[in-house]
């Protein structure tokens, strides 16, 4: 898509987004509860007519027996549901759902997956509006009864411990998200597949699943199931340096298109009970370069063409409710001119975006282009703390709200199966894709006060520091406040075996953790071997994800080991790391990782210039990658930046670098904190270097955001500017140059954190303070009486260097600094 033609569409966005979101969103979601007449539990039998049904009885009946172990439950095939538990569909008992005024109604895809549990005196009816609810109307008896499944192993069962004797709640439900899935990359290992085994059992009971929209990369199956058919036919294939090949399709070609609507419809055709078919392309280029191709536009225009013959294929078939899946991802994620048809649901991809795009506007330019839109997200996180949004719990608890009121109504993740250090915020997230309105926190509470109710004062600390919004780093620091953490959550636990068992678990992950800095730390063939054998030995526990591992050690094994012969892992081993070697650990790990010496200190991101009376110096701020924010005091006139991208030759693929300023406070047309008040996307990435004029609108603090696609940029700035870089938990980009930071009057040490390849933290007056050589860590130094009050030099530094004890923010002049107000 052109510059121009993105102009053009980024008008259009306005004029269309309140139509639909009026017009074109399921609006069926419905969350209320309220008191209704009570019955008593333990004498009630259960009624379910249809197989479904039943299957859905037998997994409350099983449940209920261990909630409740002195009461039988008995299980009926036949009956009008008007005493004891009726779990059905509204039409399974229609006379009951009459006389408790159940009205709950499929009718689409959100609607299906409805239900409502009304209590009386003679039983309880739990009622879905389809088959599709079954399952979340009994995973939501259960909740109300107490019982929780946090993480999908049998020791993260918890069962109520004073189980209620009567109920009495009327529950109406319909859920946010159609589809709420969230799978694991590479898989499990075979033994835990299966609908009998604990994740698809887990998955139920929290209302994982809803509609199954299949997105996953479609061409290269049906290329392999067509070899005779495209060996007849090569023209159905791209044209790609004058040679038809590859997994990429001649979208244009009549004859490829019939074949593959063909394909879709003929697996509606085997099996009608699918809700959905993926037309998304192969992964990767070598988009077909034939000249009809080209005239249907850029790749997502292609992906788009064709899914949208899929889609009207399947209805001509007869097939009047199903959806065709593809992404918005990698070429094929910028919107396309075209307008997607009524049952093409497309998933955005959070990561691998081309063209310079950010998430929302992508979310925005789909539906402008009225498609129905759903989530690819990543949830990674293995053996690294802080690593991946799989473990971020505020990405977590305020994406999947933002996009829902984006317009998202699909949610698909692939994730790391590693519950060491994502198992809460999945938990977490798994109630939000049902109910974006439900409270985090309240989550959160349930969770450590029904898994750890002895320890959960001191185990909130370490999902605080796993978890948290100020996440730390890996370090020996980390360490060693997880492991205390551990130990004393221990000691409270004693004499609760199950409570125990869960501390075990979360300790055997912070073994890995400590196992991965030794391999940071040292590359060595040693280290790498300690991982993956750990790794191999507590695979049951499934606080790593293990069977990743095995299948992509790329990840982990160093880059001087790559190409040599490793000698294999035992992944099926018997000896598995047992309790009492985890206490080994965890006594190990409190003498062997001291705590920093110094405490961070937390600084608002709030900044007023503060200049200083010293002599005027400039530092110096190199290119960089991917968006970055620079924030920057303003007179209020226009000023001249200089831009230059597509400093990665090999990258000039990505679009053309972005440039927004963005109005912190101050007089607001919308009333809103920030203000975008400029924006730029003219600057081509070809290596030569443009001007820019900056227009704000008032004078003061203002952020300014430069987005490459993953390019390099390299900015410009006017002289007398006052420019900083924030670096902060949420912000600590690698940077390079000389820039300084100010130490405030009582400082009388400097913590800090450091990942640099080279650098000098500099006195005022020019002598060395430490040399930042291939510093990878955090560090403490004490500050001289003439660095007080006064301004310290990073000089000809690169990598992350972040301060923890005095002002996180990096300036480019030492005289014109931007302070925490």
């Amino acid at each position: 898509m052109s510059d121009r033609t993105k102009m053009l569409f980024h008008r259009m966005l306005a004029l269309t987004a309140l139509f639909w979101l009026t017009s074109a969103l399921p609006l069926s979601a419905e969350h209320w509860r309220q008191p209704s007449e009570a019955t008593t539990l333990r004498s009630l039998g259960i009624t379910a007519v249809s197989p479904e049904a039943q299957a859905a009885a037998m997994r409350l009946a099983d449940i209920l027996r261990r909630i409740y172990p002195d009461a039988a439950f008995p299980l009926a095939s036949e009956g009008d549901g008007q005493t004891g538990i009726a779990v059905g569909t509204v039409q399974d008992f229609p006379a009951l759902a009459a006389a408790l005024n159940i009205t709950i109604a499929g009718g689409d895809p959100a609607a299906d997956q409805g239900y409502e549990i009304k209590t009386y005196p003679q039983g309880i009816a739990v009622l879905a509006a389809t088959v599709r609810g079954l399952d979340f109307a009994v995973a939501d008896l259960l909740h109300a009864l107490g019982y929780r499944w946090f993480f999908p192993m049998p020791k993260w069962e918890v069962l109520p411990a004073e189980p209620p004797a009567t109920l009495g709640v009327h529950i109406r439900e319909t859920p946010d998200y159609i589809s709420r899935r969230i799978w694991p990359g590479w898989g499990l290992w075979p033994y835990m597949r299966g609908q009998d085994q604990d994740t698809p059992r887990w998955e139920k009971l929290n209302r994982k699943g809803g509609f199954d929209l299949r997105t996953g990369h479609a061409y290269e199956r049906f290329v392999q199931q067509h070899q005779s058919q495209l060996q007849e036919h090569p023209e159905y294939l791209a044209l790609v340096k004058g040679e038809r090949k590859g997994n990429k399709l001649c979208t244009a070609n009549p004859g490829l298109q019939k074949l593959f609507c063909d394909w879709i419809v003929a697996g509606f055709t085997g099996n009608p009970n699918l809700d959905s078919a993926s037309a998304d392309p192969s992964d990767g280029g070598n988009w077909c370069e034939c000249e009809a191709c080209a005239r249907l536009g850029e790749p997502s225009d292609r992906a788009l063409f064709l899914a949208n013959r899929a889609a009207e294929a399947v209805r001509q078939a007869g097939f009047t409710s199903k959806r065709i899946g593809i992404y918005a991802y990698n070429l094929h994620s910028p919107p396309p001119a075209g307008t997607a048809d009524r049952d093409v649901v497309v998933s955005i991809a959070t990561m691998f975006i081309k063209g310079g795009w950010k998430v929302e506007d992508l979310i925005d330019g789909w539906q402008a282009r009225q498609a129905t839109i759903g989530m690819r997200e990543y949830y990674y996180g293995n053996t690294r703390p802080a690593s991946g949004w799989g473990g971020d719990l505020n990405y977590i608890t305020s994406t999947i709200p933002d996009f829902y009121r984006r317009g998202a109504r699909y949610m698909t993740s692939e994730s790391t199966d590693a519950w060491g250090n994502a198992g809460m915020p999945r938990y977490v997230a798994s109630r939000l894709l049902w109910n974006i309105s439900e409270d985090p926190a309240a989550i959160i509470n349930d969770f450590l006060a029904r898994a750890f109710p002895r320890s959960q004062a001191e185990i909130r600390s370490y999902f605080k520091l796993m978890n948290g919004p100020n996440r730390p780093i890996l370090s020996d620091d980390l360490l060693g406040r997880l492991y205390r953490c551990l130990a004393a959550a221990l000691t409270l636990a004693d004499g609760s075996p199950a409570e125990q068992a869960r501390l075990y678990d979360l300790a055997a992950y912070v073994r890995a953790a400590e196992l991965t800095h030794a391999l940071d730390n040292a590359p060595t063939l040693e280290n790498y071997l300690a991982l993956m054998n750990y790794a191999a030995a507590s695979r049951d526990r499934r606080m790593v994800h293990a069977y990743s591992m095995s299948r992509d050690n790329r990840p982990f094994l160093p880059a001087a080991l790559r190409g040599q012969t490793i000698p294999d892992i035992d992944w099926k081993t018997d000896k598995l790391i047992t309790d009492a070697e985890i206490d080994g650990f965890i006594q190990a790990g409190i003498k062997n990782f001291a705590l920093l010496p110094f405490t961070p200190i937390a600084f608002s991101s709030d900044l007023k210039l503060a200049p200083l009376a010293i002599a005027p110096q400039r530092g110096e701020i190199g290119p960089g990658r991917h968006i970055r924010h620079f924030h920057l005091w303003s007179d209020g006139q226009p000023f001249k930046l200089g831009v230059t991208g597509g400093l990665i030759a090999h990258y000039r693929d990505r679009g053309n670098v972005k440039i927004s300023l963005t109005q912190i406070g101050g007089p607001s047309e919308t009333g809103e904190l920030e203000t975008v008040v400029y924006h730029d996307a003219s600057t081509p990435p070809d290596g030569q270097p443009y001007t820019l004029s900056v227009i704000p609108r008032h004078a003061g603090l203002h952020r300014l955001e430069v987005s490459d696609g993953s390019d390099s940029t390299l900015l410009e700035w006017p002289e007398g500017l006052p420019v900083a870089i924030l670096v902060d938990r949420d912000n600590y980009p690698a940077t390079n140059g000389t820039l300084f930071f100010y130490i405030p009057a009582n400082a009388e040490t400097l913590g800090f954190y450091a990942k640099t390849q080279r650098g000098l933290l500099q006195a005022p007056d020019g002598r060395t303070l430490l040399n930042l050589q291939n510093h990878n860590g955090h560090g403490m130094i004490p500050m001289p009486e003439d660095c007080r009050g006064n301004v310290l030099t990073l000089k000809n530094f690169s990598g992350t260097f972040r301060p923890l004890t005095v002002p996180p923010v990096l300036s480019l002049y030492a005289h014109l600094l931007l302070l925490p107000n």
